[in-house]
């Protein structure tokens, strides 16, 4: 399926301002311009409504967040305690079997820091095994302009490591705040 991604006008579109959580997005879907919103309902379930009202996926998701990569757009979906990813069709990408997931871009390729019984690892949209879950004990995800970095914890300390698992800072740190910029340009 051919996607084409832009955010709508959030003052131009007053009908969708009074739900309690929202992003609008409009997306070519099949050479047909589709414009939509991901709200949340009362009851705080998570779907997407098209401009025309009708449901496009539906109030059944814990959470759901809009990603593009090039002309693709997929969904980063939670449902009962489980994180996967969708397309706009609900066809699953990403199985719905990891405890977390945060997406980050390196080179127009998509890469995924997700969580699975208290073992962090990278994976692809294909699947692939970047990092594989055994070896580190937490891990955040951060773009550079050029790159992913990860934070990593392993036997008790933290580092920092890029996708090859090329240590950029070493594991000598008992507690991790963040990753400046600053620091890594300065490498």
């Amino acid at each position: 399926m051919d996607y084409n991604y832009r955010k709508l006008d959030y003052e131009k579109e007053k009908r969708f301002q009074k739900n309690v959580s929202f992003q609008k997005f409009n997306i070519d879907m099949e050479k047909e311009k589709t414009s939509f919103v991901c709200q949340q309902n009362e009851v705080g379930k998570y779907g997407c409504v098209n401009s025309q009202g009708k449901v496009i996926i539906p109030f059944e998701y814990d959470y759901l967040q809009v990603c593009k990569e090039g002309e693709d757009a997929f969904l980063e979906a939670s449902k009962e305690e489980n994180s996967g990813i969708i397309d706009l069709d609900e066809k699953i990408i990403i199985p719905f079997e990891y405890d977390q997931i945060s997406i980050h871009k390196e080179n127009g390729k998509v890469f995924l820091v997700v969580e699975k019984d208290e073992k962090w690892g990278v994976i692809d949209l294909d699947k692939k095994i970047i990092i594989p879950f055994d070896e580190y004990d937490d891990m955040v995800g951060y773009e550079t302009d050029e790159k992913v970095l990860l934070a990593v914890k392993k036997n008790g300390k933290w580092g920092v490591i890029d996708l090859s698992k090329k240590i950029v800072i070493p594991f000598e740190f008992d507690r991790f705040f963040q990753i400046h910029k600053k620091i890594i340009d300065s490498e």
